[in-house]
């Protein structure tokens, strides 16, 4: 299910995210590490993944989805070749939801710095947050379910 105007829109945020919590360039951090990055729809409705820019071979997706599904709100994964067996291809995942490709910016923005955050953390380099901090953390707390706030529930 490939959808364009999502892919730039997602591939734009995520660059622009990484740049002003991280001060860095994904691109480039991307192309040091010969990686190359694969957007990835989380179809909650079919319960499947799906190749959001198109980029995915059907072989690789095939793959990605016998693994299992899993719902989320977003995901990352460095070096997803490691774990998925991709046949020869060097790639980070970044998943989003399908549910929230026109997200209003307030919610889905924390949540791609935190998954930024993982890739940085995934790929042995700390995160250096530098703006917006508390905003973030108080957005991503106002998004999670309630029993993951409070597991006694």
């Amino acid at each position: 299910m490939t959808n364009v105007e999502a892919c730039k829109k997602i591939r734009k945020m995520l660059c622009s995210q990484y740049r002003r919590a991280f001060g860095g360039n994904l691109e480039e951090s991307l192309a040091n590490r010969n990686q190359e990055l694969w957007l990835l729809g989380i179809d909650t409705k079919s319960e499947s993944f799906v190749d959001i820019c198109g980029t995915i071979s059907p072989e690789n997706l095939a793959i990605i989805n016998s693994k299992g599904f899993y719902d989320a709100d977003a995901g990352y994964r460095v070096n997803a070749q490691d774990a998925l067996g991709l046949g020869g291809a060097s790639v980070d995942i970044f998943l989003i939801n399908t549910e929230h490709y026109n997200a209003n910016p307030d919610f889905i923005e924390p949540i791609v710095v935190h998954e930024l955050a993982h890739l940085l953390e995934q790929a042995g380099h700390m995160p250096q947050p530098q703006f917006n901090d508390e905003a973030n953390a108080k957005a991503i707390l106002k998004s999670l379910h309630p029993d993951i706030l409070n597991p006694n529930l």
